[in-house]
Formats: structure tokens, C-alpha cells, sequence
């Protein structure tokens, strides 16, 4: 499933998507400026999830690309193209937020369309 599809949809049910992962229950958060009541669609920010992932945590332990995607078990192109934007998928996400320690929220913004 896609982020931004997934965002709307947890948006619309009142709860952070961490609420639906196990792994990732204790990253969730209260709802804030980000919750049902707020107009606009809600993003996932790639680039600044991009941006955390690499100057954050990836070059902090002198890992690199390649070494980084076999220890999140995912592809090393999912995560060098974070910074080009686009679609990701949610499972891909939650594995970045578990690894950064992070929730959701951290990366997203609410646009008008």
C-alpha cells in the first residue's frame, strides 16, 4: 500500500499509522496539528525522510548505502530514490521509522491537493 493513501486513511479513522504496526505501536503518537480536524492532504515528505536517514543516522555509523539496505532488508535504490520524492510504500516506511526511532508525523505535511 502507498504512504499518502494510508496517511488519508488513518488521518480519516482518528490515529496515527504506527497504531497498525506492532513494531512501530510505540512511535505513535497523539494526534496534533496533523489530525482529522485540519484541512488539506496530508504527504509523506521524502526528502526530509531521506535527509534523516542519511545525515542522521546512515553516515553517523559510517554505513553505506548498500550496507544500510541489507541491514533494513530492503533495496538500496528504495532508499538513495527518497530524495528524488515520489510514491513509497508503507511497509517500506515503517521499516525508516522504526530504524530512526521516529513517527510519521516527523515527515509529513499537509498540502491543498
Amino acid at each position: 500500500m502507498e504512504t499518502d493513501g494510508v496517511l488519508g486513511m488513518v488521518r480519516w479513522v482518528g490515529c496515527p499509522i504506527e497504531a497498525f504496526s506492532e513494531t512501530n505501536r510505540h512511535l505513535a503518537g497523539t494526534q496534533t496539528e496533523l489530525g482529522a480536524g485540519v484541512g488539506g492532504v496530508l504527504r509523506l515528505n521524502t526528502g526530509s525522510l531521506h535527509r534523516a536517514v542519511d545525515d542522521e543516522r546512515r553516515r553517523s555509523r559510517g554505513m553505506s548505502w548498500r550496507s544500510l539496505a541489507d541491514h533494513l532488508n530492503v533495496g538500496a535504490s528504495q532508499l538513495t530514490h527518497l530524495s528524488k520524492g515520489g510514491r513509497v510504500g508503507v511497509h517500506f516506511l515503517l521499516t525508516l521509522l522504526s530504524w530512526l526511532g521516529r513517527n510519521a508525523e516527523s515527515y509529513t505535511h499537509i498540502t491543498d491537493h
